[in-house]
């Protein structure tokens, strides 16, 4: 009977031992935990997202060379501070282009500037932009093509020269070839000749030339000394006529 006891209460202390070390190995403890690993590819990501959000905040940050109404150069500020500054002083910020400060090469030059500042600016800058138009306009001048043949009529020909002299008032440059044969070289003087006294004094005609049957030539308007020493005597002969 003591035996059956005994061996009952061990069974109760083994199982007793067990089911308490199963609850410690589920339950975590409360103190001294160590934190839950983080895989190496989460934590490389984390590492990235904050690199990213530091280059952003520093992209956003734009220093600027300031310069003071009166060209004095007030040192590097950011844009926001620039702001800042020609607002509190009831002005504009205008960036500028200024080779000589050796800061243009690095970063953007920003000029304070008064009202009547800003309008004189702009005033230069739409100037230069006309100047630059109308310099390209003279550039790229019109041309114009005339193919005719040395059998051409009188009537045609009139027809041509009468475009011609209508191309010319526009100032567009016209370039002449007249096909012929070898043996049609007088034939080819003729109508060259025509061209000159249907528009003489109107034109200047250049780099004449006869080959292979071929006549070619440039017509150009006359220069612009021509006409205004075309115009000198009319004004003049009007002056005499009052």
């Amino acid at each position: 009977m003591s035996l059956a006891r005994h061996l009952v209460v061990r069974l109760r202390t083994c199982f007793a031992l067990h089911t308490t070390h199963i609850t410690c190995a589920i339950q975590p403890k409360s103190f001294g935990q160590a934190p839950p690993q983080v895989p190496a590819g989460s934590l490389m990501s984390i590492r990235e997202y904050c690199k990213g959000a530091t280059k952003s905040e520093k992209e956003k940050t734009e220093f600027v060379l300031l310069i003071n109404t009166d060209d004095r150069i007030l040192g590097t500020k950011t844009k926001d501070e620039a702001l800042a500054f020609a607002k509190k002083h009831d002005c504009h910020l205008v960036q500028v282009e200024d080779s000589r400060h050796a800061e243009a090469k690095k970063r953007k030059i920003y000029k304070i500037m008064t009202p009547q500042q800003m309008f004189d600016h702009e005033e230069r800058q739409t100037n230069a932009a006309g100047a630059k138009r109308d310099s390209t306009a003279a550039k790229q001048h019109l041309v114009k093509n005339v193919i005719a043949s040395s059998k051409i009529t009188e009537n045609d020909l009139n027809t041509k020269l009468k475009g011609i002299k209508k191309w010319l008032d526009k100032k567009c440059e016209i370039r002449v070839g007249i096909t012929g044969t070898p043996e049609s070289t007088k034939q080819l003087e003729l109508i060259y000749e025509k061209f000159e006294n249907y528009l003489a004094g109107e034109a200047r005609f250049l780099q004449k030339r006869i080959t292979n049957g071929v006549l070619k030539f440039v017509i150009m308007p006359p220069s612009e000394k021509k006409n205004s020493q075309k115009s000198q005597p009319s004004k003049q002969q009007e002056a005499s006529e009052e």
